[in-house]
């Protein structure tokens, strides 16, 4: 209050009547008016909001104020704000962040009135504050938000590198052009590497440098959440989706798998998925692929065939038979394949449970036995005895010892258990044999 009195150069009593009507007026957007607090906040931010908009120097400040709020409130590099030449933004917004010197006009403005703060690489500003911006009669109005929104997004895709196709991310995460601040309380104290332990240097470099991307990944987060946000809101209001926001989505998802986030790549790629406008584009079937990747990881198998298997359709279409893509798409499928085989071969090897399988490893155990296939036929007696005691199916496991026992006596002497043991295989089975046929169930299952 005391910066708007100042800015407007009014006294105390004349703030006090604009409050008042302003509070009458006020447009209730969602989640600032559940308190008190939050109802005078909301009322002086919008009365505030709402000067700047009516004054020439306030517009310039309001145009990158529109931009913060669609960011992370924390660590706005400077450079972040900054297009370069080929860099093509909305008309209002192409002067603002290719002159420095208009930049630095207006970002001070906003920092004279306390809307954000300025540190030595960085902007910040209170999430409140992005709030209220964001659903104020200033903010909420859809064209200057969708130019908002376009520049923002192509201003952190202008910075956040590139992949494509098989291309990685992995030499941009040590590479840093953007400089952010650290909160100074905690590290008041200059660090003496040369008493901490080698990996103790190694983590307390990592703390003091963070790569472009994990710098960059906060701000394309918020936009997306930006974007989910609209997809409730009416059709006519909702936010035109650019080609560029699909192609930062693509390159911070795939960035978040290779560092192994996959829940939060997974969340981006669908978002970018939903938002595609052409689902049969390249761009698509790269968000198809990194989809596909991710669930992958994350043993989703029928999802990761379904993407994989709409990227290939999409690659055979667009790209030459011999491409890389393709090739590359070809190998995923096959990894998966091979994968799920592999698995399931394990599953069934440690913990078989078909009585189909149990029949037939017993009939194959009686062709082995007759062929002089002793080692090889009690294997297998002991797999499908096993399957019918897990499944308790009496009559298997009573016909399965008793040919056990039939098979150890074919063995040569050398190779035979002892004579006791051959008799326990029989007992356990004519027991029960005489408890199957007691009950006058499954008697049949004892014939071989």
């Amino acid at each position: 209050m005391t910066v708007y009195i100042a800015y407007e150069d009014i006294s105390y009593k004349e703030c006090l009547t604009r409050y008042e009507k302003k509070t009458r007026n006020l447009l209730r957007f969602e989640d600032m008016l559940n308190e008190l607090t939050q109802h005078n906040l909301a009322t002086l931010w919008n009365i505030h909001f709402e000067t700047l908009s009516k004054d020439p120097v306030g517009q310039s400040g309001l145009r990158p104020l529109s931009v913060l709020s669609l960011l992370t409130p924390e660590n706005i590099p400077f450079e972040l704000l900054e297009a370069d030449d080929n860099v093509s933004l909305p008309k209002d917004y192409d002067d603002l962040c290719k002159d420095e010197n208009e930049f630095e006009a207006t970002r001070d403005l906003l920092v004279r009135l306390v809307l954000i703060k300025k540190h030595e690489h960085s902007l910040s500003l209170h999430r409140l504050v992005q709030k209220a911006f964001y659903f104020s009669q200033s903010g909420n109005k859809t064209n200057p938000r969708q130019e908002a929104f376009n520049t923002a997004v192509k201003l952190v895709n202008a910075k956040f590198p590139k992949t494509g196709g098989v291309a990685s991310l992995y030499e941009h995460w040590e590479e840093s052009t953007l400089t952010v601040d650290v909160e100074a309380e905690v590290y008041a104290e200059p660090i003496d590497h040369t008493d901490l332990h080698e990996d103790l240097q190694v983590k307390a470099a990592e703390e003091f440098q963070q790569s472009e991307c994990s710098r960059l990944l906060p701000h394309c987060q918020c936009l997306a959440t930006s974007c989910v946000r609209q997809e409730s809101t009416r059709k006519h209001d909702r936010l035109a989706i650019l080609p560029d926001f699909e192609e930062l989505l693509k390159n911070c998802a795939w960035n978040l798998y290779e560092i192994s986030e996959s829940p939060e790549s997974l969340t981006l790629v669908e978002i970018a998925q939903r938002a595609c406008t052409d689902k049969s584009s390249l761009l698509y079937s790269q968000l198809c692929n990194n989809a596909g990747c991710v669930d992958f990881e994350m043993n989703r198998n029928v999802a990761c065939y379904e993407n994989l298997s709409k990227a290939l359709e999409i690659r055979l279409n667009l790209l030459p038979h011999d491409h890389l893509d393709i090739a590359n798409t070809y190998r995923k499928l096959s990894l998966l394949t091979r994968d799920n085989f592999d698995h399931g071969h394990e599953l069934v090897k440690s913990k078989p449970k078909s009585m189909l399988r149990a029949d037939m490893l017993y009939k194959r155990a009686f062709v082995q036995t007759h062929l002089g296939q002793y080692g090889k036929s009690l294997y297998d007696l002991r797999l499908a005895i096993a399957i019918a005691e897990d499944r308790k199916v009496t009559g298997h496991v009573a016909r399965s010892i008793w040919w056990k026992a039939n098979v150890v006596e074919r063995q040569p002497v050398h190779e035979r258990l002892k004579e006791n043991d051959i008799r326990s295989l029989k007992l356990r089975a004519e027991i029960l044999k005489a408890a199957i046929l007691e009950d006058g169930s499954l008697g049949n299952y004892l014939k071989i």
